[in-house]
Formats: C-alpha cells, structure tokens, sequence
C-alpha cells in the first residue's frame, strides 16, 4: 500500500501526519508499543475506548513535540530532576500502557 492510499481514510501523505512522523521520530518505538498494548487489549477487552485513548494519546503527543518549547522545556525539567528527564518509555510504563 501506498503512502498516499491512506490508512483509516487518511493519506500517508497528509502534512499533519508527516509532522507527527517528524516530531516523534526517535519515539517511535514507544508510540508502536504504546498501538500494539492498545490492538491487544482491544482485542482482550473487545472495548472500543482503547482505541480511542490511543488516538487522544498519539495526538496529543505529536502535538506536544511539535511545539517549538518543548525541547526548552524537556531541557529545563531534566537539569531540575537532576537528570535527562523521562522517556515515553517510562511514562507508559507508569500509566500501565
């Protein structure tokens, strides 16, 4: 399938899904757990508001990394805590996802 087939009805090709893909690059392996937890509890559950949650979740992450302070930001909290900061890979394991 092509990028610009779409997947769920939207291109591959879509600018806000291109920025996302930009935004979130080095995230990616979190975000496709994050999908893969969310597709097998769905299955489990047959709950339809998994799948919502993740959609609300993968917006508002790519959103989140979109923003131009969000680098500034991640800096500052991680000097704060005395450390890099938290990866998504810690926050879903935090929220059990």
């Amino acid at each position: 399938m092509a990028a610009s087939d779409g997947f769920y009805g939207v291109s591959g090709d879509d600018p806000r899904v291109l920025r996302a893909m930009e935004a979130t690059g080095e995230h990616c392996w979190a975000m496709l757990r994050a999908m893969f937890c969310a597709a097998f509890a769905y299955e489990r559950e047959d709950d339809p508001s998994v799948l919502v949650r993740l959609a609300r979740d993968v917006i508002a992450t790519a959103q989140l990394r979109d923003d131009p302070g969000y680098d500034k930001l991640a800096h500052v909290a991680a000097q704060r805590s005395g450390g890099p900061g938290r990866s998504l890979d810690e926050v879903f394991a935090d929220l059990g996802r």
